[in-house]
């Protein structure tokens, strides 16, 4: 399956859970960032995320679907919380425009396997099964790639952008 839809697939999954989120989430005061975090350590925590999501290849696509769709059900009850404030825009978008297509294209790896399998059981045309296993690893690479650099603007860009619009 194309990259690309595999990557809307991922999107898709986790928007239904912001979504969910956002429509049920009790309403609460949201905190701010915890400043106690490093590049290292946010880092670390979302590429476990990244891995999370990127394990559906051997796992069948379920760490994939759980982890897309709670990510995006824990996002949509941020924004409720939020109620969509200025200063959480400005704290979201400065790392949040990586750190989406990041975790989609995780998604889209972890759902790489699963969606090759269903077409190999219905004698559909498909790639080898390396070269699935390839592109789910590059893909996957990428994305703890660009989570490292969203965790970079999280902590060096982000606080200066909202500071100046919040």
């Amino acid at each position: 399956m194309a990259r690309r839809l595999l990557v809307l697939l991922a999107a898709s999954l986790f928007w239904v859970g912001a979504v969910t989120g956002f429509l049920t989430a009790p309403s609460a005061s949201g905190g701010g960032a915890d400043s106690t975090y490093t590049v290292i350590t946010l880092a670390l925590a979302n590429g476990r995320a990244v891995l999370t999501l990127a394990a559906g290849v051997v796992t069948l696509g379920a760490t994939t679907f759980v982890g897309l769709v709670s990510s995006g059900y824990l996002f949509g009850a941020g924004v409720a919380a939020s109620n969509l404030s200025v200063r959480f825009i400005a704290y979201l978008v400065p790392h949040g425009i990586i750190e989406f297509p990041a975790l989609w294209l995780a998604g889209a790896a972890g759902l790489r396997a699963p969606l090759w399998a269903s077409t190999y059981l219905r004698d559909i045309e498909r790639p080898p099964p390396v070269e699935v296993v390839r592109r789910s690893i590059l893909d996957t690479a990428f994305a703890v790639v660009l989570i490292t650099v969203a965790a970079v603007i999280e902590l060096h860009i982000t606080p200066v952008v909202a500071d100046v619009i919040a």
